[in-house]
């Protein structure tokens, strides 16, 4: 299992959301993803906004809410997600990440980090030992 570093900075960010989604409820197998306007998995949701190729990636609340949230149907999506509730990432950014999450996870990687670069693209970097992960944080704050 790979422990992903989540930094005070990243767990008040929207990119927990994805870290959460690579986590445990990315299926590698699912490519309907890219054809539904909305996927559902066990805690999280992807909107699909296919006109400009985006992903919003977000927590289900209404999961948890025991019917107190209003769960969006799916034309609602659009107007439901922003920076609070979801994090947003490109087709191909989300297509690159997962590629690089899964070769980490057959390299047997022990910890990642998920981070947004200076051109708004969403990256990951995997690690042997904990001391490695900290010192490229510390080295790229």
């Amino acid at each position: 299992m790979i422990q992903i570093k989540i930094s005070d900075y990243v767990s008040s960010s929207n990119l927990r959301f994805l870290i959460d989604f690579f986590s445990g409820d990315y299926r590698p197998y699912d490519q309907d993803v890219f054809h539904q306007i909305v996927s559902c998995y066990d805690v999280s949701f992807i909107y699909n906004d296919i006109k400009n190729k985006n992903f919003y990636v977000g927590w289900a609340e209404w999961e948890y809410s025991d019917g107190e949230i209003h769960s969006p149907h799916d034309e609602e999506f659009s107007s439901y997600v922003n920076e609070n509730n979801s994090c947003k990432i490109t087709h191909n950014n989300f297509i690159k990440l997962a590629e690089q999450f899964m070769n980490m996870k057959k390299n047997h990687t022990s910890f990642a980090i998920i981070y947004r670069d200076d051109n708004d693209w969403i990256d990951c970097k995997g690690f042997d030992t904990q001391e490695e992960m900290e010192a490229f944080v510390q080295n790229n704050e």
